[in-house]
């Protein structure tokens, strides 16, 4: 009798706890809308009732996925590195309970992205080697590929050329043997601000060129469109070269207004 009647208590729980999962879901969904949308404050007040309501029902993972999301809206939207910083290091206790091997490789090399753009350069490293030592624990080479790019970005940060060059020459060496155009393009990206900085002109066109190429394969994402326009105003007002700068300005303006329409709040 006792045991009948403490199995419906545990049930009656566990459809109590679905449901509240069921409404946190609905949150979760919303926010991630927003994100896209480009609305920082709805997006984060969403993913922050989300977790009051996650809490609720145990849900530690999805809690800490609602963290990382926060953090990358204080970081993409906002430009706000203090806070995302503080929002992606609240989801590492979690990641260590749940022995979360991988989601600890995405957060430290995260986590290490934005200390280095805060300056915070040596910890930076040490936070990306942690990461690259968790993906290849699970022999999971995007990972590693992902955390060289964010070694990179360090770099860059640092003013050290070379050694930026060397960790964007194998994240894109990993990304070209998987045909994977959308990280080969963000990389191209980041390599032609590197060129531009140090006045390597020939190389910094020859990125734009390869650039021009990949959008054709359709599988590029818009933000990252937006900067390789951007690049190209840029360099062919460097070079003088009017009729291909208008072009870049004509396409970056085109894509900006389309996005507004389909209510997307592009980059300023």
């Amino acid at each position: 009798m006792y045991s009948g009647f403490c199995s419906l208590v545990a049930a009656g729980q566990t459809k109590e706890s679905d449901s509240i999962n069921v409404i946190a879901k609905k949150y979760h969904k919303a926010a991630n809308e927003y994100f896209v949308k480009g609305d920082a404050e709805k997006c984060i007040s969403n993913f922050l009732s989300a977790i009051e309501l996650y809490k609720r029902s145990l849900n530690d993972r999805d809690i800490a996925i609602c963290l990382h999301s926060i953090a990358f809206a204080y970081d993409e939207l906002l430009h706000n590195d203090l806070q995302a910083l503080a929002y992606a290091k609240k989801s590492l206790p979690i990641h260590y309970t749940l022995r979360d091997t991988l989601e600890l490789g995405n957060m430290l090399k995260y986590i290490g992205a934005l200390k280095g753009r805060m300056g915070m350069y040596k910890s930076a490293k040490e936070d990306i080697h942690t990461a690259i030592a968790y993906f290849r624990q699970k022999n999971f080479e995007p990972g590693v590929a992902v955390s060289y790019y964010d070694m990179a970005l360090v770099f860059i940060s640092e003013k050290q050329p070379d050694s930026a060059q060397h960790y964007l020459d194998r994240a894109k060496e990993y990304w070209q043997k998987n045909n994977n155009y959308g990280r080969i393009f963000n990389i191209n990206n980041k390599y032609y601000e590197l060129c531009s900085s140090t006045n390597q002109w020939a190389e910094a066109e020859k990125t734009l060129i390869e650039n021009e190429q990949l959008l054709m394969t359709g599988n590029i994402y818009f933000r990252d469109k937006l900067s390789f326009y951007s690049n190209a105003q840029a360099f062919y007002h460097h070079q003088d070269n009017r009729e291909r700068r208008r072009l870049f300005d004509t396409q970056y303006k085109n894509l900006k207004d389309s996005l507004l329409q389909h209510g997307i709040r592009p980059e300023p």
